[in-house]
């Protein structure tokens, strides 16, 4: 939290973030970027930077919180139990890929609820 709170790591992180945050029509999207490029330091971490934000992008980074438990969290362990070669960097990749895809996915099914007025 202290890292997030104080540091400009996550904030830089965000920025690669940005462009697809904007893309899934997020109303403050670079907020929103740079809450969500801090589940790389604990999975919950978007969902507390983020709880006063409006309902969409909530819904996105809680969406996000859950999606880093089982990509990142779950793969360390596995990865760590074979002998798969795969290197910390290797695994920060897959983690941006996955929340990019998570991002896209959930913002889609986020603005298709808004529209029938399943959230908001």
């Amino acid at each position: 939290m202290l890292l997030a709170k104080y540091t400009p790591v996550f904030d830089a992180l965000g920025l690669l973030l940005y462009p697809f945050t904007w893309l899934g029509g997020l109303p403050e999207p670079l907020v929103a970027a740079k809450g969500m490029s801090a589940g790389l330091a604990e999975m919950f971490l978007p969902a507390l930077l983020l709880s006063e934000a409006d309902i969409l992008t909530r819904y996105v980074a809680g969406v996000i919180s859950i999606s880093s438990v089982l990509f990142f969290s779950a793969m360390i362990p596995c990865v760590l139990a074979t002998e798969i070669p795969i290197s910390v960097g290797k695994m920060v990749i897959i983690w941006f890929e996955r929340v990019v895809f998570s991002i896209l996915l959930a913002a889609a099914f986020g603005h298709l609820a808004m529209y029938f007025n399943w959230i908001g």
